[in-house]
């Protein structure tokens, strides 16, 4: 009888809309990476040697993928929760994707407004303390050339782009790895 009773009916995915979950995720994801971006630069980027940028680099690396994973953890989650406690790869794919997008345009878009408009100097900062760490590291021009160019392009337009497509990317297949470890099926004989 506890089976004939369970209020948990084979839910459709198309009676539970998964924009709603995506949009607050998102967006609790895209405030997360704001304040992320603005305590990076309250700590600024004055490294003197190439270790310490190095070090430096990983723990914002592994930060960033921390909050992606824990943000594509709790959408798919509460997503899945919606849907009766079951989910296809194919909508749990499209809440974190979805997600991981609107964090990512909005992040993006505050990137470039602060570091053109709110904090132009955080750039130029970084522009010096990596000269120095080149200076002393003797890296080669071409090599030197190669990072200030992508420096430059971080506060253009196309340049900008040009990192939200590559965000796109990444988060396709991050999404992808999370929905197919997160999917649950519903049992045939349940």
């Amino acid at each position: 009888m506890a089976i004939l009773d369970d209020s948990q009916e084979a839910l459709s995915t198309t009676e539970v809309p998964f924009l709603p979950t995506a949009q607050k995720w998102g967006l609790y994801s895209a405030a997360a990476s704001v304040i992320f971006t603005i305590i990076l630069s309250m700590v600024g980027f004055n490294f003197t040697s190439m270790g310490s940028f190095l070090m430096f680099s990983l723990l914002i690396g592994a930060v960033a993928i921390g909050l992606m994973i824990t943000f594509g953890v709790l959408t798919i989650r509460e997503h899945r929760t919606n849907l009766g406690g079951f989910i296809d790869f194919k909508q749990a794919f499209l809440v974190c994707f979805t997600t991981f997008m609107i964090s990512l345009v909005i992040g993006t878009v505050f990137n470039f407004i602060y570091n053109n408009y709110v904090n132009p100097s955080f750039m130029d900062g970084m522009r010096e303390s990596m000269n120095a760490m080149f200076e002393e590291a003797n890296v080669p021009e071409a090599g030197r050339a190669d990072a200030m160019k992508g420096l430059d392009d971080a506060k253009t337009i196309p340049g900008t782009l040009k990192s939200m497509v590559t965000g796109s990317i990444m988060s396709a297949i991050v999404a992808a790895i999370m929905a197919a470890v997160m999917k649950k099926a519903r049992p045939v004989f349940g």
